[in-house]
């Protein structure tokens, strides 16, 4: 394998056994291996590739029509559904690779024209005489249709609620693979062209930054049709339906943010050189000049998503939870702590910055204060006051601006609906205990993800190493900053 030598080799077996070894590894918490694996994954899904569909063209199977013998036609569907649940199986797994690790799609949907896998009835079929009788109802209600054509279909407007469109679950989760790869994509382009528009060779067309925000708004809008065919075809609330949800809101996370370039502002850390607060505005950004990663309409909505997310992950058992699941703690923890940033710049100010930042006031104040008339200790005053003033301000806040949890209800929630259209709201968190968190206390809010993070809370998970690390990184990340509070 490691030679390319594949021809002496069953595609079925060893694609099956690399995706246990894969999957395994890449969420294993051991650097070495995850970096193997990210390497391997090339070379496994391209042997996959090779591998030629067994019904390409998503046509009914001839049941009881054939020359074949019944317990004949049993084993050749059981080795076509075989191949059909091996390949899905892989394009879930490199869409979480993809999703996880900021890497783009290695299936693209034109080419994963292989029948969807049926109904687990007819899978689990304990006989041929079971399955001959199962068939035809199975069938007749859920014909065989490949991803591709699936996927035609929902953009063709074809499934909706209320067309009596209802989708079983494993398809609603795989339809949410070609969405992703637009938003890949996409985010892609935007990284290549960050600023300046493109031209095409002889064409007076240009691809410009605000071109391909049009496309990723068309994404955007894509999606809530998926959750409203979701949440009325499935059930949502099994493990596998929270698991698909927790995805959902993350693709939406990322049509609306690079994450790649918030942890990088992040994990740069405070910087050397802060900006003395202007008394007019709201502070200085906690990072320096903070990148226009989220915009600025769209704050509240991903704020939302981060919240439901972490509704999810309080509603699934531990037992239940994939090993991707602490991935999903460091992602929303460091987009809320971005946004919280954006919200309450002063409050997330560290400790080590506010030094500077009163020195320098307090220089700027000495060298006009015989024009302006004011004194560093009134400009010290001035910012105390106004601290005092964020601290106290639940005390003062107009009814308008209520608290609005986002972890404890539903995303259509009439609640959450008004604070994403009407911007209007303070947004906090739940904890594991239902005391509410406020995004401008910086320590409570990492302690909040640091606590969901730790390993003690996930017994059924222990054998990986991989929460561990998650929660190290949490860590070094709030020491970085400053707000590491004591254990």
């Amino acid at each position: 394998m490691m030679e390319g030598d594949v021809a002496t080799t069953r595609p079925d077996i060893v694609s099956h056994c690399a995706l246990l070894l894969l999957y395994l590894g890449m969420w294993s918490g051991e650097r070495w291996l995850m970096r193997t694996s990210c390497a391997h994954r090339q070379m496994y899904t391209q042997l996959l590739h090779r591998k030629p569909p067994s019904l390409d063209n998503g046509d009914t199977p001839s049941l009881l029509s054939s020359s074949l013998g019944l317990n004949q036609q049993w084993a050749q569907w059981k080795e076509e559904e075989m191949n059909s649940r091996l390949t899905y199986a892989w394009v879930i797994a490199d869409q979480e690779w993809s999703l996880f690790y900021d890497t783009p799609l290695s299936f693209s949907v034109d080419t994963l024209t292989e029948s969807l896998p049926a109904d687990d009835r007819l899978w689990k079929a304990g006989s041929e005489s079971d399955w001959a009788r199962l068939a035809p109802e199975v069938f007749a209600t859920q014909p065989p249709i490949c991803l591709r054509d699936l996927y035609t279909c929902f953009m063709n407007g074809e499934l909706r609620p209320g067309r009596g469109t209802r989708l079983p679950l494993q398809y609603l989760r795989l339809l949410l693979v070609p969405l992703h790869g637009m938003v890949c994509h996409l985010r892609q382009w935007l990284q290549s062209f960050p600023n300046c528009p493109v031209r095409w060779r002889k064409s007076t067309q240009g691809l410009s930054n605000p071109a391909i925000h049009a496309q990723l708004d068309q994404v955007q809008a894509l999606l809530p049709e998926w959750f409203n065919l979701a949440v009325h075809s499935a059930n949502t609330n099994s493990p596998a339906g929270l698991a698909m949800l927790v995805m959902y809101h993350l693709i939406a996370l990322n049509a609306m943010a690079s994450f790649p370039s918030i942890e990088a502002a992040l994990l740069r850390g405070p910087p050397a050189r802060p900006e003395a607060p202007n008394p007019r505005g709201s502070g200085p950004c906690p990072l320096g000049a903070c990148p226009a990663t989220i915009a600025h309409d769209s704050e509240e909505e991903a704020l939302v998503h981060c919240g439901q997310i972490l509704r999810l992950v309080r509603l699934l058992p531990p037992a239940d939870q994939p090993l991707w699941w602490s991935a999903v703690v460091y992602r929303v923890a460091l987009i809320t702590m971005f946004l919280s940033m954006k919200r309450h710049p002063y409050d997330w100010l560290p400790a080590l910055m506010l030094g500077p930042i009163e020195a320098a006031s307090l220089a700027s104040s000495s060298t006009t204060s015989s024009s302006s008339g004011a004194s560093s200790s009134s400009i010290i005053s001035m910012m105390s006051s106004s601290a005092a003033s964020v601290s106290d301000r639940g005390a003062t806040v107009p009814p308008q601006h209520r608290s609005v949890v986002l972890n404890d209800v539903p995303a259509d929630h009439p609640a959450l609906l008004n604070f994403i259209k009407y911007k209007e709201g303070e947004p906090v968190i739940a904890d594991r205990d239902g005391q509410l968190v406020e995004l401008r206390r910086p320590r409570e809010v990492l302690r909040l993800f640091i606590d969901l993070a730790d390993v003690q809370y996930r017994p059924a998970l222990r054998a990986t190493r991989f929460q561990a690390s998650v929660r190290d990184s949490l860590e070094q990340l709030a020491d970085l900053w400053g707000f590491l509070s004591p254990a």
